[in-house]
């Protein structure tokens, strides 16, 4: 079991030679490899051929997007990847460090059945490996108007926003409409997913973004009292949507806020009224404060008709 699970570590990460799979088990023939690669394929008979040699490639890779089981440290990296607080994700990797420094054998050869995980994790591992091998995806996609669709999509990234999982991806040729256009896609609206087609690039790449998309624009704002002390206790800073500028001598902040869409501004200015402010005067900080001051009026009139 224990060369088993060394093989499907490799191959959560990328598709390896056999030459390569003799090398990290430390054997001499490749005979080892097949063997194990066969005990493994046999381990879920409703499953034909989970792991295969690609001919094209060369080398061993999974055929499906969702194998049987994963090796309990690479569903460890994944969840520490998508926790949402710093300072548990950093507990987290120094526990992992830990038990790998023990190197007990059980925690060492210990296989997840991934039925048994979330359907979240379960999308997450589908498509991290997606991205590791370069493999466009079929899915079955519900939008906010409700309906299922097929999409047949390249995915770039994955991450996370507030509490909610998105793919930045780009539309693949086989989706027949809107070709090549980026969008974002929450996971909470994958129904089911499945890899689709080896492509001839290199799909992941970083993206720096929330639920509106890839960051685009930046502007500079003014934060000063309740909201600075917030800010800076909570670590708000190190989220690669915010960059701080200066700390004023009164304690408040310079901040630069990079955005896609300007809804992220006038929420972020409305929670913290008075204490966030555009910085310079531009024709987006007119625009913005217009907006601020109709949201007030709406709200103040249905205020009144709601009593």
């Amino acid at each position: 079991m224990k060369q088993i699970t060394q093989i499907l570590k490799e191959l959560y990460q990328t598709p390896t030679k056999k030459e390569k799979l003799a090398q990290l088990l430390d054997v001499k023939t490749t005979k080892t490899i097949e063997n194990n690669i066969l005990k493994y394929n046999k381990m879920d008979e409703t499953i034909d051929k989970e792991i295969i040699y690609d001919m094209t490639l060369r080398q061993y890779r999974f055929n499906i997007s969702l194998p049987s089981f994963v090796p309990s440290n690479i569903i460890f990296d994944y969840m520490s990847k998508h926790i949402n607080n710093t300072y548990i994700k950093d507990d987290f990797k120094d526990v992992l460090n830990y038990i790998s420094e023990e190197k007990t054998d059980q925690c060492d050869i210990a296989l997840i059945p991934t039925k048994k995980l979330s359907p979240l994790l379960q999308k997450i591992i589908q498509i991290e490996l997606s991205l590791k091998y370069n493999m466009s995806i079929k899915m079955d996609y519900m939008g906010n108007r409700g309906d299922l669709e097929i999409k047949y999509i390249k995915p770039h990234h994955i991450y996370f926003s507030g509490y909610t999982h998105y793919i930045h991806a780009s539309y693949h040729e086989d989706n027949i409409t809107n070709i090549g256009e980026m969008r974002i896609f929450s996971l909470n609206g994958i129904k089911s997913l499945e890899f689709h087609n080896l492509e001839n690039e290199i799909l992941q790449r970083k993206v720096i973004g929330n639920a509106w998309g890839e960051f685009n624009n930046s502007i500079v704002l003014h934060i000063s009292g309740s909201a600075a002390i917030y800010f800076r206790r909570e670590n708000i800073l190190n989220d690669s949507q915010f960059d701080l500028m200066s700390l004023e001598d009164d304690n408040s902040l310079i901040v630069k806020m990079h955005y896609k869409n300007e809804n992220d501004i006038i929420n972020l200015m409305q929670k913290w009224m008075p204490n966030i402010t555009i910085h310079k005067h531009s024709e987006i900080s007119d625009r913005i404060y217009q907006k601020i001051k109709e949201n007030y009026v709406d709200l103040t009139i249905q205020r009144e008709l709601s009593t």
